[in-house]
């Protein structure tokens, strides 16, 4: 059962998700639905009784998962039509498995740091033309994330640190001039973002972020460079009613 939910944000925007928690004690998870973010973008709200009593008695939190995917009718989004020279969308015909394991560990507030990672392990196939299981495209198999948040003593100061790994993988190049595919591997990279924001009261907030800290040069799909650096600050508001 889906309690709240958002639209699709675009990338560089942001989106508030405003609500009252549920009154039963409990764990809500909460996760990006977007293909191949929940890997990376979930996390759990807490509803307790008595949070003081549960902060003493909790230090850390520590979860495993294990996965079991099998997909048909996959959507492949690069597939070259020669007769028009360029690359359309369309159903896979074969079938493509996932599987792998998940540790996430995440630590309570200790006067007032955060902190949470967690490790992804995938195996991902596929069946190509000759009906042999080979690795599928685009799918590394180590994703790992570090976050740090932390509250200053004034209770108006957050900062965030966001660091993300993504293993290499495999893409396929398609040469204009042969019209032949090759295979040719993506190597890994980590990008690290950075966020503050400071409350100046209960309704004007200054936020300020630097997407990529260390302008990592990468490529998540061959042939498509992702942003470098980028620094963005403003003032954020939230009308009453």
């Amino acid at each position: 059962e889906v309690l709240f939910a958002t639209s699709m944000v675009p990338a560089g925007r942001q989106e508030r998700l405003t609500f009252t928690a549920p009154t039963e004690p409990g764990e809500y998870p909460y996760v990006c639905t977007f293909p191949r973010h929940w890997m990376r973008m979930y996390g759990v709200m807490v509803v307790v009784e008595d949070l003081d009593a549960w902060l003493k008695n909790e230090a850390f939190r520590l979860q495993a998962v294990y996965f079991d995917q099998d997909l048909e009718d996959e959507i492949d989004g690069f597939v070259y039509e020669p007769a028009s020279g360029f690359f359309t969308a369309k159903n896979k015909q074969n079938s493509s498995s996932r599987r792998g394991f998940e540790v996430s560990l995440d630590t309570i507030s200790w006067r007032g740091l955060t902190a949470g990672v967690n490790y992804t392990y995938t195996r991902a196939t596929e069946t190509d033309s000759a009906g042999l299981r080979v690795a599928e495209l685009r799918r590394p198999a180590h994703m790992a994330n570090l976050s740090l948040n932390y509250l200053f003593p004034d209770d108006r100061t957050r900062l965030n640190l966001n660091s993300a790994f993504t293993g290499s993988q495999s893409d396929v190049f398609f040469s204009p001039l042969t019209y032949l595919s090759e295979i040719r591997k993506l190597p890994g990279f980590v990008v690290i973002d950075l966020a503050a924001t400071f409350q100046l009261n209960d309704s004007l907030e200054l936020v300020a972020r630097i997407n990529n800290l260390m302008d990592e040069q990468y490529e998540e799909i061959l042939g498509f460079a992702r942003p470098g650096r980028a620094i963005y600050a403003g003032l954020r508001g939230r009308l009453k009613y």
